[in-house]
This record gives structure tokens, sequence and C-alpha cells, in this order.
């Protein structure tokens, strides 16, 4: 197949060459262009004067060559002015918005709406003529074009799943370690910074969780001995914590400068204490405004009364049909919702409210979403540093190999950009880069279209594998039997609204149900023949 890339950038190479050295040409002939000779006024073409001379004996091949050079260059000053004014402009149409998208977008309708060659030779007059004025008056008046241009493009992309999830990954905080395994629980504040060799191994440790022999708790947050305690460091993006000491008390959090008040959140469930939910949704209502012709206001309602819970180490699986309002949870969890939606009700979190500053810090760490489409991948860069998220070190890379090939993805796919991955490995590759930093809650939207039954089964068995170290599983799917296989409960929404929250077994036996809508479902699932 022929290379059209390096065609085109041998060409673009060709004509630039070619026009240097024509502007050079131009130039290295301007005072020759200028010579007078009346002897040989009005001559011919020939091999002495290619292209002859004019009445006052002047050579019109280096005249024609210095007119070229001149244009050439007033070309390339006002085209480099015309695209940074553009580019200014444009990208602070699309950044910032508002007013200065709206006196930006006047200045644009104004420079446009003037005839092009009147405003050309004012600015060129009102510039003092000349090359200089030329080039100002071809500058400012062919910018608008493409700042148009430009400032849809930023928009474009300012709206792709991608760039949304993107930004709203906060930066990266200090992290901090205590010294000693005993530590009291504020030691963290204090320590000195994790080294990276200590964070990478503690990250590669996160799959090989296990339960350890001979005590009295098994532990399946935390693994590996240190001296006579149980230490392990728990790394998740900026958020990074130790739990160390026989008894298994949380000794040391860093988070910034500041740690949160619930350092033991980790350990809720362990040791005989009561487990709270890691998710509880309580009475959720989505509306978006819609504006018809006129005045004309309609709300629409998505979602009304949805509850829920998830607990630490439970798969629980959302099923309904299209248009339930299964997705729109989804995005209400992240606070990924459009800005003409209102949202009533409340989203907990390990206990507290779920705002938009909290899921700002836990987004991608703590939380992680597997979107429902793989357009949510930068179609701009590789799947290795997507997955890493910029990181190059050694242990980085490791782990993401690691995790690749969990899925089944060789190393080769970190060299790889989105659109050459077929669309049952994008969505493996979303997978693997959610739960690499094994989060306390994965919510799935529909993670398995697209995938052959062994590949379903296995980001399945992955999933109950984070269940059974304690993270909280929320899986969205129209595949009920399919759900069945993982889940310990099923949540059944109907119309926006949750019509039955039950455990699994339930839709195994048919027992339980309490909705026409889930009976429904159970009638029709294969096992039971597709009863009506």
């Amino acid at each position: 197949m022929k290379n059209r890339r390096q065609s085109t950038l041998i060409l673009l190479m060709f004509a630039g060459t070619a026009l240097c050295a024509l502007a050079l040409a131009g130039e290295l002939l301007s005072g020759q262009a200028m010579e007078v000779d009346f002897a040989r006024k009005n001559l011919a073409p020939c091999l002495a004067h290619p292209f002859g001379t004019d009445w006052m004996g002047r050579e019109l091949l280096a005249r024609t060559l210095a007119g070229l050079s001149l244009s050439v260059r007033v070309g390339a000053l006002a085209a480099a002015v015309s695209a940074a004014i553009a580019l200014m402009l444009g990208a602070a149409c699309a950044v910032f918005g508002g007013w200065v998208d709206g006196i930006v977008s006047c200045i644009m309708d104004l420079v446009m709406g003037i005839p092009h060659i009147l405003l050309i030779l004012l600015i060129s007059l009102a510039c003092g003529k000349g090359m200089m004025g030329v080039t100002v008056g071809v500058a400012l008046t062919h910018w608008t074009a493409m700042a148009r241009l430009l400032r849809g493009e930023v928009l474009q992309l300012r709206q792709a799943p991608w760039f949304q999830a993107a930004r709203r990954v906060p930066e990266k905080a200090a992290v901090y370690t205590s010294g000693s395994p005993s530590a009291p629980s504020t030691a963290g504040r204090n320590a000195p910074p994790i080294s990276a060799r200590h964070s990478s191994r503690g990250q590669r440790h996160l799959f090989g969780v296990r339960s350890l022999s001979g005590t009295a708790r098994h532990w399946h947050y935390f693994g590996g001995e240190y001296g006579g305690a149980y230490h392990r460091p728990v790394v998740a993006g900026p958020l990074s914590w130790n739990f160390a000491g026989a008894g298994g008390n949380a000794v040391s959090l860093g988070w910034g400068t500041a740690a949160p008040a619930a350092v033991a959140g980790q350990c809720a469930g362990i040791g005989g204490r009561a487990m709270k939910p890691i998710l509880s949704v309580e009475n959720l209502s989505i509306t978006f405004t819609r504006y018809g012709r006129g005045r004309e206001r309609k709300e629409l309602s998505a979602i009304r009364s949805l509850s829920l819970t998830v607990d630490p180490g439970q798969v629980a699986a959302v099923v309904g049909s299209s248009g339930a309002g299964k997705s729109l949870l989804a995005h209400a969890i992240f606070h990924l919702l459009p800005q003409n939606a209102q949202v009533r009700g409340s989203i907990l979190y390990d206990g507290y409210p779920l705002t938009l500053e909290r899921a700002k810090a836990f987004r991608g760490k703590e939380i992680a979403l597997v979107p429902q489409g793989v357009t949510w991948l930068d179609p701009m860069m590789r799947v290795g540093p997507q997955i890493c998220r910029g990181k190059r070190d050694t242990a980085s890379k490791e782990l993401c190999r690691e995790t690749l090939a969990r899925y089944g993805l060789g190393p080769e796919v970190e060299e790889l950009y989105p659109f050459q991955l077929s669309g049952g490995m994008a969505r493996r590759v979303l997978i693997a880069a959610a739960v690499m930093d094994t989060p306390r809650l994965v919510v799935a939207d529909e993670p398995t279209p697209g995938l052959d039954a062994r590949a379903a089964a296995r980001i399945l068995g992955h999933f109950r594998e984070l269940a059974q170290e304690g993270t909280g599983v929320l899986f969205i799917t129209h595949d009920l039997e399919l759900a069945l296989t993982v889940a310990d409960k099923v949540v059944v929404m109907y119309e926006g609204q949750t019509v039955d929250e039950t455990g699994a077994a339930s839709f195994r036996t048919g027992e339980g149900l309490t909705h026409p809508y889930s009976r429904a479902l159970w009638r029709a699932m294969p096992g039971n023949e597709f009863q009506p």
C-alpha cells in the first residue's frame, strides 16, 4: 500500500524548498530588476533575456522573480500573524466561553461583514501602504475563517467523553507513609514521602492479595508480613495509605497536606464491626429541562425515586430495558450529567454525601467507571500511557503489562492507538484502565457487549475477584442471564424506577420477585422456556 503520509511530507518539503529558493532568488535579483538601460528596451525573449525587457530596458525575468519573492514574503508573514490571531481568539472562545465568546464572535461577524478588498485597502492605507501596510491588511482580514474553524474543533474536543473524563481527574497529591508499622493513625501526616519503589511494589501486589494462614482474621484487603504485624501499602492514584498492626489498625494516611477523618474506612466490616454500604443511592430523581418554541419549557423525568445500595465485597447487577435510566444512574454517581439535568435525592459514598468535590477527588482512584462506549479512550494517545496515566517508571509499565495480560491482551497493545483496536479489545482496555489501581467501587456500564462468551466470562470472573478483595461492584447490563453468574443481588429498573432489589437466588428460582416486570423477566429467561 502506498504511504501517503510520506508522499505528502516529501511534497511539502519540495514546495517549501521551492518557495524559499524563489524568495531568496528574488531578493538577490532585486537590484538587477531596477536597472534601466534604454539601449535594450522592448527586446523579445531570447537566450540572453529569457523574458525579454520592458520599455525602460529592465530585465523582466529579474522583475518577475523580485515580485514573486515579495509576494511570498508578504503571504508567509501575513499567514503566520493571521494564524496566531486565529489560534488565540478561537481557543479563547472555546475555553472561556461566556462574554469572551460573545465579544470575539461579534468581532468576527463585523470583519466578515465588510467587503474583503475594501477592508484590506483601508487597513493598508492606515498602516502606511507598502509591504508593511499590505501585510497588516491581509493578516487582519484573513483570521476570521480559521478562528471559527478552530473554535468549532476545540468545542468538539471539549465535549468528547475522553476529554470530559480526563479533565475530571485531579492533580496528583502528595503521598505519605509512616516509618513504623505500629505508628499511631495520625503518623502519616508528618511522615516522609513514600518512595517510588515502595509505591510501585504496593501497586503490583494489589493483584496478588491473599489471606494469611495462622491468623485470627483473614485479610482480603491487605497482605504480607512485616515484623510480626500485617503491613500493606495500598496505593490508588494520589490517595495512599498503610494499614499495619496485628489488630488490623489503620496506622497512616496521606492525602495532600491533610488526611480525611475516616482513616479506617477501608477496614469496615473487618474484625466483627458492622459493614456499611460503600454506595447508597436514596430517592434519586433526575429531570432534564428542554426548550421548545418561544418560551416553551418542558421537564423530562428520566429517573424517579430510585434507591439502591452496594456493600463492600458485593456485586450488584442493575438490569432493565433500554431507556430505563441505567446509564444515567452511573453518570449521576460520577457527576457527569449535562448542565440541563436537575438531580434530587442523595448519593452516599462510604457513608458521606458524594458531592462534586468528593467525586472529583475520588474519580479514577477510589471509584472507577467502566464506560459503555469505547469513545472514552483518547484517540490521540497510545494505549499504554492511557492505562498508566502518564507514568513512565518501570514499575508502572510492568503493572500495565500485567493488567493487560489479565484481560488477554499482549504487551504489543501498549503501542497501539484506539483506532487500531477491535471493539472487544477497546472494551477490555477500558476495563483494565479502570481497575488498575484496585478501586473501592467499580461502576461497570455495559462492559460485555461485543465480547465473546469466553472473554465476557473472564471479565466477570475478575469482577468477582475484585469483590472478594473488598471492592463493591455495580454491574449495569441488559443480559440478566449473564449477570446471574456473578451477581450477589439484582436491582431491576423499569421506567426510571427501582421496582425490585433482591438476591440473585430469587431470579434462579422465581421466588421473592414482587413486581410484575421482574416476574416477566424471570419467565422470559431461556431456562424458563421464554414464557410470555
